[in-house]
């Protein structure tokens, strides 16, 4: 609806840390540039005008979510490489019991999936491809992911982050997608329309 109305507007994704105590949820937010102050805010549009962080019971403002709670999966995989966080924080939700929704391999599907976004690819957070769907990384796929993170930090749709997309065939959205959705019982392959 922003970009309808000629505001420019992009999704993140990412982990959002007010929801759930001591956990930063999977979640995807508008980030929305405010001409008036030259910079890109965090629009949740989930949450209420009066929404409050259950952690402290601070208000959270729907239209400039503060960027430490909600982190962009970039931020959020670069703060567990460097040891400031403990991956094991990031997640699905802390209920939902299944390995690929939680720590290492869901940080990396969020890098993955904030890549493509910012490439104007946005895709459904139940699905994947390419480096979301191996098992084991290597370290040079890890050194990837670092460059990734780095580089989809501040959102700027830089030559890097096109070029990462464009030339690293396992962070490209392909013809088909593994989706895990939550309405079907079994993944599925989905065609991806371009």
């Amino acid at each position: 609806m922003a970009r309808h109305r000629g505001i420019p507007a992009r999704a993140r994704v990412g982990f959002a840390t007010y929801f759930v105590p001591g956990f930063a949820i999977d979640h995807e937010v508008a980030e929305v540039w405010d001409a008036q102050e030259r910079r890109w805010r965090l629009v949740d549009a989930e949450l209420g005008d009066d929404y409050v962080d259950p952690t402290d019971g601070m208000p959270v403002d729907p239209l400039d979510v503060s960027r430490d709670l909600f982190l962009v999966a970039g931020a959020a995989w670069e703060a567990c490489r460097g040891g400031d966080a403990s991956p094991d924080e990031f997640l699905v939700h802390p209920d939902l019991d299944v390995a690929m929704t939680r720590g290492w391999p869901y940080l990396r599907h969020n890098v993955v999936h904030d890549l493509a976004a910012l490439n104007k690819v946005e895709m459904l957070l139940w699905d994947y491809w390419g480096l979301m769907e191996v098992e084991r990384p290597s370290e040079g796929d890890l050194v990837l992911l670092d460059r990734v993170a780095r580089a989809t930090l501040t959102g700027e749709a830089s030559a890097e982050v096109q070029s990462l997309y464009a030339d690293e065939a396992r962070l490209r959205v392909p013809r088909t997608v593994t989706s895990y959705s939550p309405a079907a019982q079994e993944p599925r392959t989905v065609v991806v329309e371009t």
